[in-house]
This record gives structure tokens, C-alpha cells and sequence, in this order.
């Protein structure tokens, strides 16, 4: 059934040809945007990108047709950088540059992302990578780009971003037609037979179900971590254990083990943000939920050039997963709060 007083967004995806496996991300981001808040609010984001919406047209450059048939058109634009720039065209270092700076010079909002991830050396062009770093460097007083780890981190930055700049543009709307329409009820109470005016309440975004379905989320990871926790007991019997049945050479290597590693803390402000939110939600936590074993972080990381291989552990299965689960815990809970924070102030 078509729907009538839809205002359709269209985001243009622009980014070099090495990060092409990041444009299923932007897509399912967008999706679960438009599911959550499409139908409620009468809006769609659509996605453009010059693979499926530009034409054979001639007259003109290819990269002034694709501004004319797309760019132009379009309210806002996600753009990732890694290791290529992309071609020159005849004004600009890239398409992917051009089309940025045709976005931005309209007033439009562009999402930029730099990803810091590892890669193989031989797999570089050094110009090109050359071209993103100068081009990193002219932005970064403007304040619009990121820096991106990988998949995961651009999904969970990108989704936020991508809400809290749509959500603010339908408030916007939303006060514009209130302050044109005026609504109003009058109650008459019989006791008194006075009449009370009074605007119809609206609906907060503080008790939608994707701010539900969040606080959701965040309840399963903390009972998942308060029903798996590790026994103190259990990891002092192991600890002696090893400490008995260990020959000499292998005590020497413990030894050189606990100088290149350091026990794995969990950090005041990572406990506050957790143990804040439990207590608003009368949540109780076990007392063994921050005990993480026998579990160590090697002391340097290994640097390969443009990125390095990331933290290293030593532990068990049970003590790693326990540590990537009370992260998760708290990246959604930090995710959960910036939603908050902006929809109280919208």
C-alpha cells in the first residue's frame, strides 16, 4: 500500500575501490535504520552509488556527469578511506575527493571514515596511501572524519552517526509543524466547570522500542557475565597447580613470561560506566564480575607497517571471552547513554 507524505533522503556512498566490503555495512546500517524509524516517522534514507545509479550519458567529463546525475542530488554522503585515494580527475586528486567537496560545499553532511587496519606491505601503493594521509591531514581541524579499526568499530560508529544526524533533521521537522499547527485539547472538569488547555502529549523516543530493545541487549550481556563468572578459588588452584607439577625450565619460562606481560586490569572508569548503569536499573552484579583469572597482555604489540596486529592475550578460552564479552557489555552501554544524552536534548 503506497504511503503518502514519505520524505526520502539519499545518501551517496563514495569511497576508493579498496573498501568495497565495507558498502554491505553501510547498507545494512541504513536497513535498520529505516525499520526502526522509516515507517514511524514518514522517512526513507536511500542509498546512491554510481555502480547502480548512474547512465551512459555524453557531453561532458565522466565525473561532472556522475555530479550532475547523482552527487548534486543527493542530502548527505558516507565516504571511507584506507589505503587508496582513488583516480585524479580533472579538479580534484580523486571522484572520491570531488564528490566530498561538491557535498560539502552545498552544506550537506558527509560521514567521513579513515580505517587504521593491518594489511600486507606488498599490497600497498605508497602513492596512493601517500594521497590519503595528505588528505587526512588538510581535514583533520574540520572535525568531520574518524578513525575506524575495522568492520565492527565503522558499523557501531557509522550507525550511531547516521541516527543521531537523521533523528535531529525529523525533531527539526517535527518542531517546525508543531509550531505551525498548534494542537490543543480543552478538559472541562465537572466538579469545577473550568476548562483546561493543554498540548496532546508526544511521542518520546525515550520509550521507543529501539531505545528498548538496546536496554534489552545490554540486560542479556550482564546476565550472561553474571552466570559465567570465574571462581577466585578456581584460578589459585590453578596457579598452584602449575607452580607443582612445572619443571625447572619451564618455571624459567613463567618467569620470563610475567616480563613481557602484564596482568589484564579492568579500568575505574570502564567499572563507573557499567556499575552506574546497573545500579540506575537495580541491577545487582556478582562479586566475582570483574575477576578475570589468570589473564595477561603482552607488553608490546606488534608493529607492522600502516597498522599494527592489535593487543595480544594469554589466558584460557573462558578468561578471553569473559574479557571480549565485559567490552562489548560496556562499548553498549556507552552506544545506549549517547542515544539518551541526545534525545533528552532534542
Amino acid at each position: 500500500m503506497p504511503r503518502e507524505g514519505v520524505t526520502i533522503y539519499d545518501l551517496l556512498i563514495s569511497c576508493p575501490g579498496d573498501v568495497t566490503g565495507y558498502l554491505q555495512l553501510i547498507k545494512e546500517a541504513v536497513d535498520n535504520f529505516n525499520k526502526l524509524y522509516g515507517s514511524l516517522n514518514n522517512i526513507q534514507v536511500s542509498i546512491k552509488h554510481w555502480s547502480t545509479d548512474s547512465f551512459p550519458e555524453s557531453g561532458d567529463k565522466p565525473q561532472e556527469l556522475l555530479n550532475k546525475q547523482i552527487v548534486r542530488e543527493c542530502d548527505a554522503a558516507v565516504a571511507i578511506f584506507w589505503t587508496r585515494f582513488g583516480t585524479a580527475t580533472d579538479n580534484y586528486g580523486s571522484g572520491t575527493e570531488e564528490e566530498i567537496e561538491e557535498i560539502l560545499s552545498a552544506d550537506k553532511q558527509v560521514f567521513m571514515y579513515f580505517l587504521e587496519a593491518p594489511i600486507i606491505p606488498s599490497n600497498i601503493d605508497l602513492k596512493q596511501y601517500e594521497k590519503v594521509q595528505e588528505f587526512k591531514e588538510r581535514y583533520k581541524d574540520r572535525g568531520i572524519f574518524f578513525i575506524v579499526k575495522d568492520e565492527s568499530d565503522f558499523q557501531r560508529l557509522f550507525t550511531n552517526h547516521l541516527s543521531l544526524y537523521f533523528l535531529k533533521l525529523i525533531s527539526e521537522k517535527e518542531t517546525y509543524q508543531n509550531e505551525n499547527i498548534k494542537p490543543f485539547l480543552t478538559i472541562r472538569d465537572k466538579k469545577t466547570l473550568s476548562d483546561e488547555n493543554i498540548l496532546p502529549k508526544q511521542f518520546s523516543l525515550l520509550e521507543s522500542k529501539f531505545i528498548n530493545e538496546k536496554q534489552s541487549k545490554i540486560n542479556e550481556y550482564i546476565d550472561e557475565l553474571n552466570s559465567t563468572v570465574i571462581s577466585e578459588e578456581a584460578g589459585i588452584l590453578e596457579d598452584k597447580g602449575k607452580m607443582l607439577t612445572m619443571p625447572s625450565k619451564e618455571n624459567a619460562n613463567v618467569d620470563f613470561l610475567y616480563q613481557i606481560a602484564d596482568s589484564v586490569a579492568i579500568s575505574d572508569k570502564f567499572k563507573y560506566t557499567i556499575n552506574d548503569f546497573a545500579k540506575e536499573n537495580q541491577i545487582k552484579l556478582h562479586e566475582n564480575f570483574w575477576y578475570l583469572g589468570n589473564l595477561m597482555k603482552h607488553k608490546l604489540q606488534v608493529q607492522i607497517p600502516f597498522g599494527n596486529s592489535g593487543p595480544s592475550y594469554i589466558g584460557s578460552d573462558k578468561e578471553k571471552k569473559r574479557f571480549s564479552k565485559l567490552n562489548k557489555l560496556y562499548r553498549e552501554i556507552i552506544s545506549y547513554k549517547e542515544y539518551i544524552e541526545y534525545f533528552i536534548h532534542r
